[in-house]
């Protein structure tokens, strides 16, 4: 028996995935971010074909014996040893670009830091929104759980700056 025949047969008693399993299966490819089958396994899933599928919140799934994983999250384990403890940040915001360099561990917070315009949003920029009661532009922020109200503004481009002040005191981790 190799090592690897070791680990898998570790792996089915303990459900534990590793580095080393990891690497056996798959190579990862650092400038797309992508994870290739080192072996076929069936005719849906070919050596040297980029493993997984994609979901409909646009992760990338990868089954690994049956359990299914986000790719990011075996990248992360391909290149740290180990599966994060805490969720991971697509830095750019393309939930497929799994480059190391484009992803990082964070808590569901600063994760939140890094989100996308809603589309209510009637700016066209973050924490900013027109407020029809006051007639004026009113910017707010989120912190712990709370919406910290950062006041009414004749100019859009003020409430932009009230935003962006508070966004460097309260939002460190955001890009």
């Amino acid at each position: 028996m190799n090592i690897y025949s070791n680990q898998l047969q570790s792996y089915c008693s303990s459900g534990l995935l590793t580095q080393d399993i990891v690497k056996h299966f798959f190579t990862y490819h650092s400038d797309s971010g992508w994870l290739t089958r080192n072996f076929t396994v069936n005719h849906n899933a070919l050596k040297g074909s980029r493993a997984g599928k994609l979901e409909k919140k646009g992760y990338r799934v990868i089954k690994i014996f049956g359990k299914a994983y986000k790719e990011h999250h075996i990248v992360w384990l391909y290149h740290y040893g180990y599966l994060p403890k805490h969720q991971i940040d697509h830095i750019n915001r393309i939930r497929d670009d799994n480059r190391i360099e484009n992803i990082r561990e964070c808590s569901n917070a600063e994760n939140n830091q890094n989100r996308g315009i809603s589309p209510l949003n009637t700016s066209g920029y973050p924490g900013v929104y027109w407020n029809k009661r006051q007639n004026q532009w009113h910017a707010r922020i989120g912190v712990n759980n709370k919406r910290i109200h950062l006041g009414y503004f004749n100019t859009k481009e003020d409430a932009i700056k009230a935003y962006d002040v508070a966004k460097k005191q309260h939002h460190s981790f955001s890009s």
